[in-house]
């Protein structure tokens, strides 16, 4: 008996140097776990503060979340194994401590205890871990509010903008149609004016005709007079014409000056425009940016969440499976047994129910959170299409302005020329310079009327071009004020959006400011996830400088104006490296939109994968949890688990909006249709019933097809052989032509 005592007492000794070298590897494990989970913080803190995302490095990130999930799995496979084995060595143990004495069992239970005290401190310091979880979601939340009604507001003076601009915009348009009316109303007095000099002409061809006539009635000492008198009406006429081409000259100099200016401001609007449009398409751009890296940050979210949840259900699961062995201890040591375990179990119980609880909390906040990003997400997408809307208006206006500058340089080139100008300075000279036959009336009236008529014909032509070149100048005046308009406007609507977005980089900062000073903290921070993306580098908006020609004519290498064909140059050349760094930054963007689908495609590939482990886990879990004989705690369990599965509760709602959006019509198909077919029997009682009514069918249609042909009739008594029903019944088709024969 001593023998065997020693090697029952050897035997027990092996056995608690094992299960002390096992536990001491747990708590290594979970030591090492605790400390790759406080890297993986520090690791995922650098990915979210740092400027430049690049690929790489979430791979990186994304491997270590892989690494410390299967350290996971494997601990959890290890700790089960320990406690299944220390299962089946307490019912051993069990079994031969009814015949002996409990010394050695006492210290069996004693252990037990200590290791069950130690898990409930570790479940302590998780409910404390859980209770600044929730303090910080709370802060979260709050922020995240704040933040989308001050983006409301925002959205809210983007509207009013808007709609003030629209007014000015019909109040230009009326000032416009009256400057046209009133300009009409001037040329047409102009008209008026040149018409009452044309009938002064007209008179004084009249008044040189009467003078020919004299002339030629009156004697040759008149001759000398009237040709003085004619040398100086047409000296007067030459005089009046050198004064009227001066005039012309002056006026199409002015009109050149004003072109150039027009040009040159032109020039620096198109200038500004350009920086502008490149503003707007630096600000869409980093707006998509923000947005995918918001996408990325949101999923990055949504795992540490599932994570979270996972960690504490397998806590909670080990915790029940300690509490339901210690109860077996504590059934079969009944003499040795502590009370105060009643009270040990009720904690338990009650921690369990307030950790659920939490979960469930966390599952609601969780998904208001989502709701919250999907509506920044629409405000998002709204305010991207405005500015696009915006910038598609404003090159718009760019080509018409580029085309109302063709427009007036063609207009330029039709009109006379210096070259031009000087030949009929010219002629005007050598008319001056005519001299008249004095010996034959003929040749000298035939040489008066060509000098006349070409004077007349020069004034006239001079005449209408003076009239057409000042309709032309004021039209392009007119259109001049309203470019200039348009461009105040543009520049109007340019300024308010860089003061917008200036003012949303100053409260991104501030907010940034506030959570890197510690008011926000903790892995689920959903302000930081959602607002990160701020700290992208942004390009600064660039503030285009007042339009000045001394600038614009810099940009030709000297003070001089360069001619038009050296203007298009430069405009072309402009235009041409525009169009090449839109290609590349188009290039950019496509290339970093493929890397990014190509990381989303991944991280929901390693999202599946981690949902199919938590399922193999789960299963491993709950065939483990199989080998207890208890079942009202199992099935309480996978109640709890359908009653706050995330997965049913959203199919659930989806399948009620789809209901809720059926016509009556369509709601009475599905219910009758869902009661006949949705169990076994009423399946079975259709497929019956519709295979009797087609049996019934065939009969009758087979002996209505086979008249008097089914051979009963001959069995039947004479008096009622030809009645009507009895060949009905027997395959004869009723007589009814004869029968309404007798009733007439």
């Amino acid at each position: 008996m001593d023998e065997i005592d020693q090697n029952k007492g050897y035997k027990l000794q092996t056995e608690i140097e094992e299960m002390q070298s096992k536990v001491t590897t747990l708590v290594k494990n979970r030591e090492v776990s605790s400390s790759s989970k406080r890297e993986l913080a520090k690791m995922t803190k650098e990915f979210r503060q740092s400027n430049s995302v690049s690929l790489s490095s979430f791979k990186t990130l994304l491997k270590a979340y892989q690494r410390e999930i299967d350290a996971l799995s494997q601990r959890c496979g290890e700790s089960d194994a320990f406690y299944i084995d220390l299962y089946e060595k307490m019912k051993d143990r069990e079994a031969s401590r009814l015949h002996q004495s409990g010394a050695g069992d006492d210290s069996d239970l004693e252990a037990t205890k200590i290791e069950l005290d130690r898990v409930i401190g570790e479940g302590e310091g998780m409910m404390a871990e859980i209770v600044s979880l929730k303090a910080s979601r709370e802060e979260i939340t709050a922020t995240a509010r704040t933040e989308i009604e001050r983006l409301i507001g925002v959205r809210d003076e983007l509207v009013i903008d808007n709609d003030k601009l629209k007014r000015k915009m019909k109040e230009i348009s009326v000032d416009t149609g009256k400057e046209k009316d009133e300009e009409i109303a001037r040329l047409q007095r102009e008209v008026l004016e040149y018409e009452e000099e044309f009938k002064g002409l007209k008179d004084q061809d009249l008044t040189i005709k009467q003078l020919q006539k004299q002339i030629k009635q009156q004697n040759e000492q008149y001759n000398v007079g009237i040709e003085r008198r004619i040398k100086e009406g047409i000296k007067d006429g030459l005089n009046e014409w050198d004064e009227k081409v001066n005039e012309v000259m002056d006026r199409e100099a002015e009109w050149m000056r004003k072109c150039e200016a027009l040009e040159l401001a032109l020039r620096a609007e198109r200038a500004g425009r350009q920086a502008s449009d490149s503003n707007l398409v630096t600000g869409i751009q980093n707006q998509g940016d923000r947005e995918e890296t918001f996408e990325q940050q949101k999923k990055i979210l949504l795992g540490e969440t599932e994570r979270l949840m996972e960690e504490l259900y397998m806590v909670g699961r080990e915790r029940d499976e300690l509490k339901l062995k210690l109860e077996e201890v504590g059934k079969a040591a009944a003499d040795v047994a502590d009370p105060a375990g009643t009270t040990l179990g009720v904690n338990f119980e009650n921690e369990r129910t307030a950790l659920m609880n939490e979960i469930a909390e966390a599952n609601g906040t969780l998904q208001q959170v989502r709701k919250e990003g999907k509506i920044r997400e629409e405000e998002l997408e709204v305010n991207a299409k405005g500015l696009k809307l915006e910038l598609d208006v404003v090159r718009k206006r760019e080509r018409d302005v580029s085309e109302e500058l063709e427009s007036v340089k063609g207009e330029l080139r039709l009109l006379p020329s210096k070259e031009e100008v000087e030949r009929m300075r010219k002629e005007l000279k050598i008319l001056k310079q005519v001299n008249f036959n004095e010996n034959g009336e003929d040749g000298e009236g035939s040489e008066d009327r060509g000098v006349e008529s070409v004077l007349m014909k020069r004034l006239r032509k001079v005449e209408g071009d003076l009239i057409g070149v000042q309709r032309e100048s004021n039209e392009k005046d007119t259109e001049l004020e309203k470019l200039l308009e348009g461009t105040k406007t543009l520049e109007e609507e340019n300024e308010k959006l860089v003061k917008l977005v200036e003012r949303l980089e100053v409260d991104v900062v501030a907010l940034q400011k506030g959570m890197a000073t510690g008011s926000l903290g903790g892995e689920g921070n959903v302000l930081r996830s959602i607002l990160e993306k701020e700290s992208m580098p942004r390009a600064t908006p660039v503030k285009v400088a007042p339009s000045s020609p001394q600038g614009v004519i810099g940009l030709g290498g000297s003070g001089t104006v360069s001619p038009g064909n050296q203007m298009t140059a430069i405009l072309m050349a402009q235009r041409d490296r525009l169009q090449e760094k839109v290609s590349s930054l188009e290039q950019t963007r496509d290339s970093l939109r493929k890397e990014l689908t190509s990381a989303l495609r991944k991280s929901e590939s390693v999202v599946h994968q981690n949902q199919k482990l938590y399922e193999r886990l789960r299963y491993a879990g709950a065939s483990v949890g199989e080998t207890t004989d208890i079942g009202d705690v199992r099935d309480l369990e996978e109640g709890f688990e359908k009653k706050h599965d995330p997965f049913k509760e959203f199919a659930q709602r989806e399948k009620r909006r789809r209901l809720a959006k059926l016509g009556p019509v369509e709601t009475i198909v599905y219910t009758v249709a869902r009661l006949v077919l949705g169990n076994k029997t009423g399946r079975n009682g259709l497929v019956i019933y519709f295979l009797l009514l087609h049996f019934l069918i065939f009969i009758t249609t087979y002996h209505w097809a086979h008249e008097k042909s089914c051979g009963g009739l001959d069995l039947l008594h004479p008096d009622i052989h030809d009645h009507e029903t009895i060949t009905h019944m027997h395959g004869g088709v009723p007589e009814i032509a004869e029968h309404l024969k007798l009733s007439n």
